[in-house]
């Protein structure tokens, strides 16, 4: 939610305008800094982001950050779960192979034995 805020007071920090801003907020006065335009002056107003409390917040993600973010994640999670599976296939098949390799041993073992006799 946005609401116009109005400046009272500007400073410069690492040059970017800050100021101190007032806005009323479910009965009750709230103040921070702020940042502002370099140009903006006592009285002016500007739009910022408040949570259900009245605390200001940073603005949402503009879309293509946030469609990224999304992309990413998405990208992220499918590897990691390919993995799992790779993961999961691997170790089936060495202890499919480790019992396959028991038995033939066993089976020399038993040809071995008749072949004594």
């Amino acid at each position: 939610m946005t609401t116009a805020l109005p400046f009272n007071h500007r400073t410069l920090a690492l040059l970017r305008a800050v100021s101190a801003g007032a806005w009323h907020w479910d009965g009750r006065r709230m103040v921070e800094k702020v940042p502002a335009n370099p140009g903006a002056r006592q009285g002016d107003r500007i739009d910022i982001w408040v949570d259900e409390n009245g605390h200001r917040v940073p603005p949402p993600l503009p879309v293509p950050d946030a469609a990224w973010d999304a992309a990413c994640l998405a990208l992220l999670t499918w590897l990691g779960v390919a993995g799992l599976l790779a993961g999961t296939v691997v170790l089936a098949r060495r202890a499919l192979d480790r019992q396959r390799y028991a038995m033939w041993e066993r089976e020399w073992r038993e040809f071995g034995e008749l072949s004594s006799r």
